[in-house]
């Protein structure tokens, strides 16, 4: 009888936590991952001082993938950007610069990147989108935002993002990961007729 009781108080504990325990630590682990695999490829980086609940501009995810794509430590050679509201000593200048040469960003408009402007997830998915080489393919499902939302779901990028108003470093960092190990859409011929999937390129081997 003594051991029954104690197994009930037992499993009545048990309940309680269960209810009283954050979500946000049940699914740590999984968060846990995806920080831990970014920082191991140094795209996160402690140095930078990030908050993974906050907004993320459009200057530090031009850093971001530019990181992401193993460009971080080049500079830009063109000094033509035509944004005004970028100075060439802005921390974000040189990735700006390359990712705008490559067609992997665009300006607000034709004069101004609004780098403190944050991005949301439809921001987030046209440069993963571009980067892994699916703008062609992304084309053919209309226009902005509604293209980048379907490849990007075909790509499952969104995955595990949340649905909530602030669009976080979290949520970014967690689409970068699930980019990580896409095969990118590259030439199969030249000149560029035909495209494939290459699953031994990937942004991981970047």
């Amino acid at each position: 009888m003594a051991g029954e009781i104690g197994m009930k108080k037992f499993i009545a504990i048990l309940l309680v936590l269960c209810m009283t325990i954050s979500p946000a630590v049940i699914f740590a682990q999984e968060d846990d991952t995806c920080v831990f695999e970014l920082k191991a490829l140094n795209i996160l980086r402690d140095s930078d001082g990030y908050e993974l609940e906050k907004p993320v501009t459009r200057a530090e995810s031009a850093i971001y993938i530019a990181r992401l794509l193993g460009y971080d430590n080049l500079k830009a050679t063109d000094s033509s950007l035509p944004f005004t509201d970028v100075s060439a000593d802005n921390p974000a200048y040189d990735a700006i610069a390359m990712l705008k040469d490559l067609g992997f960003v665009n300006g607000a408009t034709e004069t101004t990147f609004e780098p403190d402007t944050n991005i949301d997830k439809y921001m987030a998915a046209a440069m993963l989108v571009r980067a892994l080489g699916y703008e062609m393919v992304a084309s053919g499902f209309g226009g902005y935002p509604e293209k980048y939302l379907i490849m990007g779901g075909r790509l499952k990028i969104f995955d595990g993002v949340s649905n909530g108003d602030t669009f976080t470093l979290r949520d970014f960092a967690q689409m970068m990961y699930n980019a990580l190990d896409v095969g990118m859409l590259e030439p199969s011929s030249y000149p560029a007729e035909n495209y494939q999937v290459s699953k031994e390129n990937t942004l991981r081997k970047f």
